[in-house]
């Protein structure tokens, strides 16, 4: 009886303690780009912009994996702003005081595949140009030096 009681008394102190745990963030939490200008007036942040299309398996394969690992997730959150632009619209939106479209933003940037992320810093200055898919310690790598600039 006293093996059952302690093993109860256990069991409920694992669930008091799991349930009063702050909970992680479990998705990123992606900013619009109507959105991006006033979250900056209001709270200067570097900028991940990341550049897809609909079509892309790479796109969806990070949205999947690297954009859901807790870690990278947590970081984003915590450091930048993360927007989506869709690289083929030609739906015009201001970005960094500029009125463009994403179509607009590939040709300019030369972009010549998905995804494709433009690192802004706080300064709103465009700082580089990365290309491809990456692995949740690639992009951990990539937020952890824009956020230190």
């Amino acid at each position: 009886m006293k093996q059952l009681i302690g093993l109860l008394s256990v069991a409920m102190l694992a669930i008091v303690v799991t349930a009063a745990a702050p909970a992680e963030p479990t998705t990123t939490e992606w900013t619009s780009i109507d959105q991006l200008a006033e979250k900056l007036k209001k709270e200067p942040r570097p900028v991940i912009v990341e550049m897809y299309a609909n079509w892309c398996g790479w796109c969806k394969k990070m949205d999947k994996t690297t954009f859901a690992d807790p870690e990278v997730v947590s970081l984003l959150n915590e450091s930048v702003y993360v927007v989506k632009i869709n690289g083929e619209t030609t739906d015009k939106f201001t970005f960094l005081g500029k009125e463009t479209s994403g179509r607009d933003m590939v040709k300019a940037l030369g972009i010549q595949g998905y995804p494709t992320f433009i690192l802004v810093d706080n300064d709103q200055d465009r700082l580089e140009i990365v290309s491809g898919y990456k692995t949740s310690p690639q992009l951990k790598r990539i937020i952890t030096k824009l956020a230190k600039k």
